[in-house]
């Protein structure tokens, strides 16, 4: 079965390649990447992943900044889906306190030092090939795009839409993870009548930490319900 994958805040797709290592031996996965230098809202990003959207059968995978985009696509019951994963995913801001600082974003520093406060929020203490592909992967996006991506994060709200979907969805969580709470595992888990949640120990960075458990919960999952 196809498995499309959306990015998470830095849009590249680059970031996929520590789980792709475990996860892509059948070549079955496509990973459909966003704009580094233009800001897109969350209903663009929506159609632009609606238009790459395969011919068969296919589970969706939403990381963190995508999961809205994933949760509504799935409400919207395309022909071909057979099921969802979340990882570290939300249907609204996943912390409230982040609108309140939309009035001083665009005076925020995107790059530099913030990328290293980055990393380590993101990833804790891991090994320095993958602390320097998130430098890398982060620099290469426009701090534009980077700042409208989180204003878009602190407006979101998609939980209607959650009730609307009706294939089954895998929720990964990060036990570790400092953005994204465990009361946005409740959000979903309480609004979908198929959810399957697999903790793990690890960063809200995942995928890239410990990509081998993940795809194996992923490959696992999708061949009992989908």
């Amino acid at each position: 079965m196809k498995r499309v994958l959306l990015p998470g805040l830095d849009g590249t797709g680059r970031l996929f390649g520590p789980l792709l290592t475990f996860l892509d031996a059948d070549d079955r996965s496509q990973v459909v990447s966003y704009p580094v230098d233009r800001p897109l809202s969350y209903a663009q990003l929506e159609t632009r992943v609606r238009s790459a959207l395969p011919d068969e059968p296919f589970v969706v995978l939403g990381e963190s900044f995508s999961s809205p985009i994933a949760i509504r696509l799935a409400a919207s019951r395309p022909t071909n889906l057979r099921g969802v994963v979340l990882c570290c995913g939300f249907a609204r801001n996943p912390r409230p306190g982040l609108g309140s600082l939309l009035p001083v974003l665009p005076y925020v520093p995107i790059h530099g030092r913030a990328a290293s406060l980055a990393r380590n929020v993101l990833l804790g203490a891991v090994d320095p090939a993958l602390r320097a592909l998130l430098e890398d992967t982060l620099s290469g996006v426009s701090a534009e795009v980077i700042r409208h991506r989180l204003r878009e994060i602190a407006t979101v709200d998609v939980r209607d839409a959650l009730a609307e979907i009706e294939v089954p969805l895998l929720y990964l969580e990060a036990g570790q993870d400092r953005l994204v709470p465990s009361s946005n595992v409740a959000d979903v888990s309480e609004r979908v009548g198929f959810v399957e949640v697999e903790t793990f120990d690890g960063p809200h960075l995942l995928l890239q930490v410990l990509p081998e458990d993940c795809a194996t919960a992923i490959q696992d999952w999708v061949r009992d319900c989908c």
